[in-house]
């Protein structure tokens, strides 16, 4: 059941196209050359039948499946997008044959991703599916594996035919979870080794660069002009302390002076060994004349009062930024990105993680993809994507230019004007002292207290405005539509046209407005007195209310007018 109420609440992902486009994970890890412990039993969830697998799960089989069905899925929502741009044209029968073409391919989609299930559900629960990594830290391997397959796994679950809806249920699709296969107790730390390298920074160098994996990287402002960083080595595992001490010590760090600054830690291979890690975390003193720009894999990074110019990413991380006073770029994928109190343009981008960015007074870019993000106080402007997640922006000063794909948005207190563009989204938008232009497909855009003029552009998309401050013109179709006017209004507005869904504008009982409404193959229903001049296809009608301030003008097109007031 959860499978098909997300199927029915989010189907609409894969109608545009927008699976999330993730590396291929072998890529990343090249699998380990021995077979995968044998098969144990599944973990405790929804009861269902397990086929035993005919042969031993590998990372890499499971990799070249999983990047199958990947494609498949993919090919299969380019053809959902497909039918329904043609639905209009189509008979509907054709309309029926191609919607139970889909429907059987997605079912046999769904049967493949339960042999993919079983699988996966055969490895025994703890064992890591790739070695060395699993007991690194929080953000091993084992985990980016659940952060990377899960969310697209995820998205199989929302394929559902949105023609096929009142007709069935549509495929269960089955819900792989390979977080059971993280290991849960972290290996012992048998020796550590800390040491220091410290360098002055030739004339001419404007930043220094760092690239780095297997552990954790703090960047901090200099107290002096020196160049310094600080190594803490961890070797883990089941191994004599000789044996550790002897890894420990092939642990190198490599200082370059060229037009930048580079700094490379060297650490020894342990792939194959699942027994064994190393860990090592880097702290980066930055002189205040120079920038930074860090690349850190399977581990967080620390950005902290840094006066020079940042250029940060994490892959299988999280990345924590504050007291930015230069331009900043920050780039995570598969973690969560943290920023706060930055004094100059931010560049900010996200996957699959928890976005939070506050006090920002330069410019703010924002690109989110299936990220949860939240954004408070931004003062220059603002440029914010989201795709297959939810943004919510509160308290800033604009222009804000949003774009939105499969998306839940939320922006409230607003100084500026706002762009809006979103595909199947749900947006709700209020208290903003500027203008509003929007362009929706699909979805819904809900609008209140917007204190200038309005100019709303839909398709397929339900529309809701409540106590507009200014002028107001809607074009809509093919969803229902409904215009909410304050009292008062003198000199303002309110054009509304929809095609193929209801128009309702509610008044209140002590507004005061001319109203002009026209329809043609549809009613008009009004609770106040309309003077009534039909012709042909056509009803038309005119009411005032009050002293007949503010000009509403209604037109439907293949659908009906609702005019009722409100004892506001």
């Amino acid at each position: 059941m959860r499978h098909r109420l997300a199927a029915l609440a989010l189907g609409a992902l894969l109608i545009s196209g927008a699976l999330p486009t993730l590396p291929a994970p072998a890529a990343a890890a090249p699998p380990p050359p021995a077979p995968a412990p044998a098969a144990a039993a599944p973990q405790a969830r929804t009861p269902r039948a397990k086929v035993a697998p005919a042969a031993p799960v590998t990372y890499a089989g499971l990799a070249h499946d999983f990047a199958r069905l990947r494609a498949e899925a993919r090919a299969l929502a380019d053809e959902f997008r497909a039918l329904q741009a043609a639905a209009s044209s189509l008979s509907p029968a054709e309309r029926r044959r191609r919607t139970a073409d889909l429907d059987v391919r997605s079912r046999s989609l769904a049967a493949r991703m339960e042999q993919l299930d079983a699988r996966v559900a055969a490895l025994p629960e703890g064992a890591p599916m790739i070695p060395n990594l699993a007991g690194l830290n929080a953000d091993s391997l084992a985990l980016a594996l659940a952060r990377e397959f899960e969310p697209v796994l995820r998205a199989f679950g929302r394929l559902a035919n949105p023609f096929a809806r009142n007709a069935g249920s549509g495929p269960e699709i089955p819900w792989v979870d390979w977080k059971a296969h993280l290991r849960v107790t972290p290996l012992p730390t048998v020796a550590t080794r800390n040491f220091t390298r410290t360098a002055a920074p030739a004339a001419g160098i404007e930043r220094v660069s760092l690239a780095h994996r297997f552990g954790d990287v703090r960047v901090v402002q200099s107290a002096d002009e020196s160049l310094r960083v600080a190594v803490s080595i961890s070797v883990q595992g089941n191994m004599t302390e000789a044996d550790a001490r002897a890894l420990a010590d092939q642990v190198r760090l490599d200082l370059a002076m060229d037009t930048a600054c580079a700094a490379l830690a060297s650490i020894p291979e342990l792939r194959g060994e699942s027994d064994r890690a190393i860990r090592v975390d880097l702290t980066l003193s930055v002189p205040r004349a120079l920038g930074a720009c860090v690349r850190n894999a399977y581990g967080d990074l620390i950005v902290s009062d840094v006066a020079g110019r940042v250029d940060g990413s994490v892959s299988f991380g999280d990345l924590l930024a504050h007291d930015l006073g230069s331009p900043a770029r920050l780039e995570v994928r598969n973690g969560d990105l943290k920023a706060e109190r930055a004094r100059a343009t931010l560049d900010a981008v996200d996957q699959f993680g928890v976005l939070l960015i506050r006090e920002v007074t330069g410019a703010l870019m924002v690109d989110g993809q299936n990220s949860e993000m939240h954004i408070e106080d931004a003062r220059g402007g603002a440029q914010l994507t989201a795709r297959n997640g939810s943004l919510r922006l509160r308290s800033a000063v604009g222009p804000i230019g949003l774009s939105a794909q499969n998306a839940t948005v939320g922006v409230e207190s607003v100084r500026g004007n706002i762009t809006l563009n979103t595909q199947m989204a749900r947006t709700e938008i209020s208290q903003v002292a500027g203008t509003l232009n929007a362009q929706c497909f699909d979805g819904s855009l809900a609008t209140s207290f917007v204190g200038q003029p309005q100019d709303l552009q839909t398709r397929y998309c339900t529309v809701r405005v409540e106590n507009p401050g200014g002028d107001v013109k809607l074009s809509g179709e093919s969803a229902p539509m409904l215009l909410r006017i304050p009292e008062g209004g003198a000199g303002r507005r309110y054009d509304a046209v929809n095609r193929f869904g209801t128009l309702t504008l509610e008044v209140p009982r002590a507004g005061s407005a001319a109203i002009q409404a026209a329809t043609n193959f549809g009613t008009i229903y009004s609770d106040l007195p309309m003077r009534r001049a039909d012709t042909g296809d056509w009803q038309r009608g005119e009411a005032t209310i009050g002293g007949g301030e503010a000009q509403v003008t209604l037109q439907a097109v293949n659908s009906s007018i609702r005019i009722t007031t409100a004892g506001r």
